[in-house]
């Protein structure tokens, strides 16, 4: 709860010391790995959210958003070869489903919008979720411009 406020702030700081503590309590805590490698991201230490990102890819190498990311760290540093293949890989899993939460959970907590803290929450997730589209489209359009880009430069 602490890093989801943190992140929301955008205090990632605070966000990479919650995720850090939750990961000497369970070194395979998979989620937490993942947001640390976009906390990095975010804050600007790219560096340091590839590390992460690789770890998350260890587990679970099909994973969309850590590919793509991966694909942008090696693109900005320079290794073309490498980005092309993280680029690849993350456009061969571009049909992934964007995780949704269900709407039976909303019902669920209806009768808690009596509390303001739950009012209008059903409203926040669909905007996140809409934010969370349009960053993965942009994401995917790049990739795709990438992709384009590598394969003329090599065929010349």
């Amino acid at each position: 709860m602490i890093a989801s406020k943190a992140i929301g702030a955008k205090n990632y700081d605070t966000a990479i010391d919650a995720y850090k503590r939750i990961l000497d309590e369970n070194k395979e805590d998979c989620h937490a790995t993942g947001m640390l490698a976009f906390c990095y991201e975010w804050k600007g230490d790219i560096a340091r959210a590839i590390i992460h990102a690789d770890n998350f890819l260890n587990r679970f190498p099909n994973d969309l958003q850590m590919l793509l990311l991966s694909a942008r760290y090696w693109a900005q540093s320079g290794d073309e070869e490498r980005a092309y293949g993280f680029v690849c890989r993350a456009l061969e899993n571009a049909h992934e489903k964007a995780y949704k939460v269900p709407k039976w959970f909303f019902k669920l907590l209806k009768p808690l919008s009596i509390f303001k803290k739950f009012r209008g929450l059903e409203e926040k997730v669909e905007r996140g979720e809409q934010i969370n589209g349009k960053y993965r489209e942009d994401q995917l359009n790049w990739a795709k411009q990438y992709k384009a880009w590598y394969e003329s430069n090599k065929s010349t």
